[in-house]
């Protein structure tokens, strides 16, 4: 391990490390930074803290973590950090390389807006675009769905606290060998409360392929796409989904739930 160019003060308020041209070596990986983070009685916060992952593996992370992330990798790019860490300005342009054999394709992810990393989690201005995105990268992250497969691209804005609810508009595209390409945009909210995680999530199907749906659970005769629209509502454990769809011959409306 190498560590250069970092000085530390200690105040009666708490801790500032600060870096310039500070580099952290552990093996092939390699961080680079420059700012400051300060621990104190009043919490963390960093001033223009701008970091360089050359790249570093996610494992290496999880010791400060109170769990750990839904990714085996390593991740390579630029971070800043600027703020408390409860209303922290986040900037950054990564790309999350999967281990080699999980036979995932790198996703690149563009940020920037104000996280609320405190006791109120939530966001404010927050925008992200996942551009490549595989999806195989979100089934674990989702509690699951390992048959997500397929590529595409996310772009989405949040503003809200998780207790109150976190609002949402986003746009989503996915392919996949043999099926046509599906694009959908959506909006709502994200709510965590005494019964859980509550959600209401309205959906525009500018195209849907089902066969998309077919590649997920073997079995389902589905084929070609539709349009329409779909609302998804409920505590994550009790949802209740009704769309209005169209396939150019015919139209139905279904309720599942």
């Amino acid at each position: 391990m190498a560590l250069r160019l970092m000085a530390m003060e200690l105040s009666a308020g708490g801790m500032d490390w600060r870096f310039t041209d500070a580099e952290l070596q552990v093996g092939e990986d390699r961080v680079r930074a420059q700012g400051r983070v300060r621990l104190g009685s009043a919490g963390t916060s960093f001033g223009e803290l701008d970091l360089t992952f050359s790249p570093l593996a996610v494992a290496r992370m999880e010791p400060w973590l109170e769990e750990p992330l839904p990714f085996e990798g390593s991740v390579q790019g630029r971070l800043v950090l600027d703020g408390p860490l409860d209303s922290v300005r986040t900037t950054g342009n990564l790309t999350l390389e999967p281990d080699s054999g999980s036979g995932a394709a790198p996703t690149v992810a563009d940020f920037d807006g104000v996280l609320h990393l405190g006791e109120s989690l939530g966001a404010s201005g927050f925008q992200a675009l996942l551009d490549p995105l595989d999806y195989a990268l979100l089934g674990p992250a989702l509690g699951g769905g390992e048959g997500l497969a397929g590529t595409g691209r996310l772009n989405v804005e949040a503003t809200g606290r998780l207790a109150e609810g976190l609002r949402f508009i986003g746009e989503a595209t996915h392919a996949m060998p043999g099926v046509p390409e599906s694009r959908v945009l959506a909006n709502g909210s994200v709510r965590r409360g005494d019964e859980g995680v509550v959600v209401d999530v309205q959906g525009d199907l500018a195209t849907f392929s089902l066969g998309a749906l077919t590649a997920l659970r073997d079995g389902l005769p589905l084929e070609g796409s539709v349009t329409g629209s779909v609302r998804v509502r409920g505590p994550l454990w009790d949802l209740v989904v009704t769309a209005s769809v169209s396939d150019g011959r015919g139209s139905a409306d279904l309720e599942v739930g």
